[in-house]
């Protein structure tokens, strides 16, 4: 048993400590601890308990727990032996971290004034505990709001005095009703938007701003996070003014597709060109096979118009044609065997 004085501390106990000796020996000797709170020396009954251990789980070197008391004593108890030896506690230091009486929330920076009993209030969210509200015109436990049918400072007028021009509320009708749905108005005595809020913001009163990065009815969307810059998207449509490096569109969301290297540049003009030369040449075949296959056809053509003509201009006889015989020659004439139609006086 290990007890801790704490000088009256209002906590959310995180008590952290660390164990001692071997891990194996001394989880096995603080299996079934339990963590107490008190205000006096006298051993708190289990009731009082924050925390309990099963029993049947391996312990960390250091263990961290929360316990929301309001205690001046933190007890460590062990009543459980393990075999012949009798309940041993093993711990090296021991951390209890809480508000001073009447302080909470972050850094113990607010104080308890809004309940009756102003010592003591939840270490988080200050509500109150069972004395209620400073302020009985207020709703317990966290005494924030008027009672239905009061308004005002300090709750201290009701409603029935009071009737507020369109999109006013509150006490002399000061407040505005801003960003309540379609520009509706709010209740004349809260502020409550009942129709709900524009887009881009939340509250009941709708006149908190969507945090970063969401946006939308009630904030409940969530933008991509690749705004340039880091840039917030627009509360109400979730649109980006530019885009970081690699995403597109008016959301950010859509991935860019991979740049093209000088390499693949290269490659491509490269590409260009074998194919602008290989049409080059193509076309250049083709008007060489065309220019073959006319003088081809020329030629036969030439050889046909010599072969006709030949055969028009000159005679040719076949062996049944008739010939000039010798014996026809007439005296004094020579006569050519070979062209019958040339002969030449015989020379006496």
């Amino acid at each position: 048993m290990h007890e801790s004085r704490d000088n009256d501390v209002t906590a959310t106990l995180c008590t952290n400590f660390i164990k001692g000796g071997s891990n194996d020996r001394n989880t096995i000797r603080l299996r079934g601890y339990s963590i107490r709170v008190s205000n006096d020396t006298t051993l708190p009954p289990p009731e009082s308990s924050c925390y309990s251990d099963p029993g049947n789980v391996t312990l960390p070197t250091i263990i961290e727990k929360d316990c929301e008391r309001t205690a001046s004593y933190v007890w460590f108890y062990q009543d459980k032996g393990n075999g012949h030896e009798v309940p041993m506690l093993e711990i090296c230091e021991v951390q209890v971290i809480g508000c001073e009486t009447g302080r909470y929330g972050e850094n113990c920076s607010k104080t308890c004034d809004h309940c009756k009993n102003k010592d003591h209030c939840n270490i988080t969210s200050g509500s109150c505990d069972i004395h209620l509200c400073a302020n009985q015109n207020m709703v317990p436990p966290l005494c924030s709001h008027c009672l239905s049918g009061l308004y005002g400072t300090n709750c201290s007028r009701h409603c029935s005095q009071l009737s507020c021009p369109y999109g006013r509320y509150g006490d002399s009708c000061q407040g505005i009703c801003n960003n309540c749905l379609d520009n509706s108005t709010c209740h004349h005595v809260s502020g409550v938007c009942a129709s709900g809020c524009n887009e881009g913001y939340t509250g009941e009163q709708c006149n908190t701003a969507c945090p970063p990065d969401t946006f939308g009815p009630y904030c409940i969307n969530k933008s991509s996070g690749n705004c340039l810059h880091q840039a917030t998207c627009d509360k109400e449509t979730g649109k980006c003014k530019a885009c970081s490096e690699g995403w597109t569109n008016d959301f950010c969301n859509e991935k860019l597709k991979e740049p093209i290297t000088d390499l693949d540049k290269m490659t491509l003009e490269h590409l260009k060109l074998d194919n602008a030369r290989i049409l080059l040449e193509t076309e250049v075949l083709k008007k060489e096979s065309q220019k073959i296959t006319i003088e081809s056809l020329f030629s036969k053509i030439k050889e046909e118009y010599f072969r006709l003509k030949m055969q028009s201009e000159f005679q040719i006889f076949t062996s049944g044609d008739p010939k000039v015989s010798i014996s026809e020659k007439k005296p004094g004439q020579n006569v050519n065997v070979d062209n019958p139609e040339s002969s030449t006086p015989s020379l006496k």
